[in-house]
């Protein structure tokens, strides 16, 4: 029975590691730092990225290590802060997923644009939950 926990508890810390690394894919334009980044950009990618991503989770990873930064989708003349109403988000900083705008360019764009905003207004309305229920502590 005893050489059996730390069988049980090194997958389930093996599992949770690599989970929280497969989120770091999604790219935000806040987070580009060099031009290879932006000509390196890749919309397909960036698309199952998104589809396999968990917003619950990564807005719950996000808070957890400090990023209080609601996610937008980019536009002009203003991003777009799916999920909130314009009060809500005042006093928040934002993060747009790269790839995002207000001219859909074609079927694939108008599709990566879609689940983005999925993405985005569940993990917003996640964060927003998360300061509410920390403020009442």
């Amino acid at each position: 029975m005893i050489r059996v926990l730390p069988l049980l508890i090194v997958p389930t810390i093996l599992f949770v590691g690599c989970r929280e690394k497969e989120k770091e894919g999604i790219l935000f334009s806040e987070d580009i730092k060099t031009v290879e980044q932006i000509y390196d950009f890749n919309l397909k990618a960036q698309e199952e990225l998104i589809r396999k991503a968990d917003p619950i989770f990564d807005a719950e990873v996000a808070f957890k290590n400090g990023d209080h930064r609601l996610v937008a989708l980019m536009g002009i003349p203003n991003r777009t802060i799916p999920g909130l109403t314009e009060p809500d988000h005042s006093g928040f900083e934002v993060k747009s997923i790269q790839g995002t705008d207000n001219a859909v360019r074609d079927e694939a764009h108008r599709i990566f644009m879609e689940l983005s905003r999925e993405y985005a207004e569940k993990y917003n309305i996640r964060l927003i939950q998360l300061f509410t229920i920390s403020s009442k502590l």
